[in-house]
């Protein structure tokens, strides 16, 4: 199981890469660095949607205990600054290329 997972998620990462080179096979800077953070956003994001969907289910779930009821709403504070952090990293990649050239 572990094994198909890791084959998916390198697919996964991998290709935003192929796709987009051109015919040359040359590549700016700012191309990789943008296609690096397509990447990171595509993964990030679904696991971040992900972990809010997971810390959904153990909040609903929790059945008046307070002990899982925290832990729901931890997932989801963790997962929502999770994603904040890497919109806030693609936003500011995103200007230092557009910066640099």
């Amino acid at each position: 199981m572990n094994k198909y997972l890791v084959q998916i998620l390198l697919m996964l990462f991998i290709s935003p890469f192929c796709f987009a080179s051109n015919p040359e096979g040359l590549r700016e800077v700012g191309e990789i660095i943008g296609n690096l953070q397509d990447a990171v956003l595509k993964i990030g994001g679904s696991f971040c949607a992900l972990m809010i969907i997971v810390g959904g289910v153990i909040y609903s779930t929790a059945k008046s205990d307070p002990k899982q009821m925290d832990t729901g709403m931890t997932t989801i504070k963790y997962s929502l600054l999770g994603l904040i952090i890497i919109l806030m990293a693609v936003v500011i990649g995103k200007f230092i290329v557009s910066f640099g050239g």
